[in-house]
């Protein structure tokens, strides 16, 4: 199905924040961390930690252009977005 943005801010799917763009380098670098691992676990043959690592930074990619754009995905959770690039 799809919908516009306005119907997405509408149905609490996403929420407007404040553009992160600080935020949103930080999870490019976890997507390229995170490709460069996937790349050596395909090489010795773990294709499942492959394709886990690539479903991840494809991800944190989307993530981060939500960020960067001034939107995220709405959750219940109240941690901050750069919670999961703090390593």
């Amino acid at each position: 199905m799809c919908m516009t943005l306005s119907e997405m801010l509408q149905k609490r799917e996403i929420e407007k924040i404040e553009p992160d763009k600080d935020t949103a380098r930080k999870l490019i670098k976890v997507s390229e961390d995170n490709l460069v691992a996937a790349k050596d676990n395909l090489r010795i043959k773990h294709c499942d930690v492959s394709l886990s690592l690539s479903y991840n930074a494809m991800l944190n990619c989307a993530r981060a252009l939500m960020i960067a754009k001034g939107y995220r995905a709405y959750s219940l959770n109240l941690t901050s977005p750069s919670d999961s690039c703090s390593r």
